[in-house]
């Protein structure tokens, strides 16, 4: 499934519940009006409760006795018809932090993108699934935590049975806990499992969202119609985050802490009679088209190296001297798109670049669907090609530096538009490559030290959030100007 972000904006706030206090509303889930009642608890200010008594469905424990739950399933149309929606007690605090308490019993196929619980308000939304996914996409940005190519992520929590979910944020992140362990955190996450829009994301801005949000429901608030196939009870808002002690109270013990994340070592590249191979652990592969392949998916937007555990490589043409390439260069690879009728030209499949830069605008790309785009200061401009492959066929694509400054482009043994930078500019204005084989040299050997697969924060459009429907294999740098089709 393919989605362009959204940016707008979020806060969070401290709630939690009790059943004593005013009960605020309790109306017709199926009317426009607020239907879920909300008590604050006297002794505990700023902690609420909301009842879930007059929705709670047929919901049984394995006894048959019943329980006090409400089934989360989805309504889909907008939120003022959300079956089970309270007024957002969190409205208008000044929050410094929040934390959400539940229990969740997922009965059936946990979907990723289910509607379980979220915060509605017309700037944007922030929600979890059943999965344990936690999504915002509001004022200042984005995040997408637990959730890898619009599936489960890595930390799940099992089925068929209660489990016990505090969400704690604060204007430096979030936390998820399930029945005293720390599912994961704001620095335990790296991608795939994690996808931020900026790189430098003001958490600040969830707890302003979390102040201004109209209403809290389950059934409905993110962006898919898809069942949640779960029950959800015992339902508290907090107006602060609490701390490990009030934490491992709620839990009745010590908190074990989030694991580490695992990070990818650099991949090996193998030096031949006439190329270099890039090589990769088999962990990274899967059959496509019926060879043994890469399986080529975006790794999101502005996760460095050191924090992200995507599939890279050390250029071997980094640090070599200019009369090491007097003979030209040549990047080859055999790639296949599997499904080219949604694949996105825009995104990086293969790409130099320098892991030191921020934001490296300084990029050569092989994009997805077998384009190239070059935008590169050190080449002297840009050029791209857009023709994608053939579905469902390996194609073997050659970029062809020549020793005169020109550059040629091939797919398997055609040139592709014309093959060269002449013909294969678009742009308003287009700025060409200006054929100057000193400056490519120099980009290679002291800018590109890099190799990345589907590191979309390097390429021009930083298009980290869709995903790549591409294999790679036989990745090859010639220190020459092959002519294509030689071995």
């Amino acid at each position: 499934m393919k989605r362009l972000k959204f940016i707008l904006g979020l806060v969070a706030g401290t709630a939690v519940l009790s059943m004593m206090g005013c009960d605020l509303a309790v109306r017709n889930p199926y009317s426009n009006d607020i239907v879920g009642g909300v008590t604050e608890d006297t002794n505990n200010p700023g902690y609420f409760d909301l009842s879930i008594a007059n929705f709670k469905g047929d919901v049984y424990n394995t006894d048959k006795t019943a329980i006090d739950a409400a089934k989360a399933y989805t309504v889909y149309d907008e939120i003022t018809q959300a079956p089970v929606k309270w007024d957002n007690p969190l409205n208008g605090e000044d929050l410094e932090g929040a934390t959400i308490i539940y229990e969740i019993y997922n009965y059936g196929d946990v979907n990723a993108l289910g509607n379980l619980w979220g915060f509605y308000s017309t700037d944007g939304k922030f929600y979890m699934t059943p999965s344990m996914y936690l999504g915002y996409n509001a004022t200042g940005g984005y995040f997408d935590a637990n959730l890898i190519n619009y599936g489960p992520g890595t930390h799940k929590i099992d089925s068929q049975t209660w489990v016990k979910i505090a969400v704690v944020l604060t204007g430096t992140g979030y936390a998820v806990y399930a029945d005293g362990n720390e599912l994961y955190n704001t620095s335990t996450l790296v991608s795939p499992n994690v996808a931020i829009e900026p790189a430098d994301f003001n958490y600040e801005y969830v707890l302003d969202y979390l102040s201004g949000a109209e209403f809290f429901v389950i059934g409905s608030g993110n962006w898919w119609t898809v069942e949640a196939n779960s029950y959800i009870k015992g339902i508290k808002l907090i107006s602060k985050a609490l701390d490990k002690d009030a934490l491992e109270n709620l839990f009745d013990g010590e908190i074990e802490d989030a694991p580490e994340p695992e990070i990818n070592e650099p991949q090996k590249v193998n030096k031949l009679s006439d190329y270099y191979e890039l090589a990769y652990d088999a962990k990274f592969t899967k059959s496509i088209g019926g060879e043994t392949a890469i399986d080529a998916y975006t790794y999101q937007s502005n996760i460095t190296l050191d924090s992200n555990p995507q599939i890279w490589w050390e250029s071997p043409l980094y640090g070599m001297k200019a009369e090491d390439l007097s003979e030209g260069i040549t990047i080859q690879a055999d790639v296949y798109g599997d499904d080219i009728d949604n694949v996105n030209g825009f995104d990086a499949l293969l790409t130099f670049y320098n892991n030191s830069q921020v934001i490296p605008l300084n990029v050569l790309s092989i994009m997805e669907g077998g384009a190239v785009h070059i935008n590169s200061d050190a080449m002297g401009g840009f050029f791209d090609n857009v023709t994608s492959l053939k579905k469902n066929e390996w194609v073997t694509v050659s970029l062809v530096f020549k020793n005169d400054g020109s550059v040629e482009f091939y797919q398997d043994n055609s040139k592709v538009n014309g093959g060269n930078q002449d013909t294969l500019l678009i742009g308003n204005p287009a700025t060409p490559v200006d054929k100057n084989y000193e400056k490519i040299t120099e980009y290679f050997t002291e800018t590109a030290r890099h190799i990345a697969i589907g590191v979309g924060f390097a390429d021009f459009w930083k298009a980290g959030f869709i995903d790549l429907d591409s294999g790679i294999k036989n990745i090859r740098i010639y220190t020459k100007a092959i002519s294509v089709g030689e071995d």
